[in-house]
């Protein structure tokens, strides 16, 4: 598979929804952002890589199913956060402009 353009295709994480326990979690909220690992780049997408973990809006993703996994297609300006990208430097750096 290869994204096109300015989209990027993702494999969401799976949420737990069973605790170590083994005690099942309700979920009634509905999240607007999710983690998903970057499977595809389009060429107009720059700072994420393939591989990248990333926190994206998810509000009425494409939905890809291929292989038993759902994929998601998704705008690079769905994209938030790169979390591969975010290094203990710049949170040491962010840290001390705060205090």
């Amino acid at each position: 598979m290869k994204a096109l353009n300015d989209l990027l295709i993702v494999l969401p994480k799976k949420k737990e929804s069973v605790t170590q326990s083994g005690l099942i979690l309700q979920t009634t909220k509905k999240e607007y952002t999710e983690e998903a690992e970057v499977i595809s780049v389009g060429e107009n997408v720059e700072g994420v890589d393939e591989g990248d973990i990333i926190v994206f809006k998810n509000v009425h993703p494409i939905e890809y199913n291929k292989n038993g996994n759902t994929y998601f297609i998704i705008s690079k300006f769905d994209v938030f956060l790169n979390l591969s990208k975010w290094h203990t430097t710049e949170i040491i750096q962010i840290h001390l402009k705060l205090n």
